[in-house]
């Protein structure tokens, strides 16, 4: 095993001497908070991503200056609430019962950021990537997040070191004035 590793790691070596870009597409490096900040945000945007796990769950949060980190309920109890809205909301059913448990547990912990920003990307985990966010009540009153807000769907930060994706995400980021 360890051979096969070592080899594994002189083949990679080479590919990434020999194509660069192409190394970036398939095994892209994590990109830093900086980074994100630099390329993706501007003073009127937040960055709102969500990591869902079974005991609790995390929203990241990042502005243009202050990275937030954000404990969300368990995963079982975001996915269920979400899936009930998301069900409702494309039955056609508007339902203020459905989607503001979920914005409380979304959003409302970052209630302040999200007053202040008007475009906010989107990040989303699990049975949140059938979610329309732009339909959920914002959490400090109860219109609906498109009203105030322009929101787009980002791929998980993570990915975004891929030239490709950053480039990409920059393009829709700034889409619409």
């Amino acid at each position: 095993i360890d051979r096969l590793t070592e080899q594994l790691q002189i083949l990679e070596d080479e590919m990434r001497a020999r194509n660069p870009r192409y190394a970036e597409l398939i095994s892209p490096r994590p990109v830093s908070i900086a980074e994100i900040q630099r390329e993706l945000l501007d003073q009127d945007t937040v960055l709102l991503e969500y990591w869902l796990a079974p005991h609790r769950s995390y929203l990241w949060a990042l502005t243009y200056d202050p990275f937030h980190s954000v404990e969300l309920p368990a995963a079982q109890r975001i996915n269920s609430v979400a899936a009930t809205a998301a069900s409702q909301l494309s039955g056609g059913l508007p339902s203020h019962t459905a989607t503001r448990p979920l914005s409380q547990d979304l959003l409302a912990p970052v209630r302040n950021l999200i007053k202040e920003k008007r475009r906010l990307l989107i990040v989303a985990d699990g049975e949140l990537h059938t979610l329309p966010f732009a339909a959920l009540p914002s959490p400090n009153d109860a219109r609906p997040l498109i009203a105030d807000h322009e929101l787009v769907r980002l791929p998980p930060a993570a990915v975004m070191g891929s030239e490709v994706t950053a480039r990409r995400a920059r393009k829709y980021s700034r889409s619409v004035p």
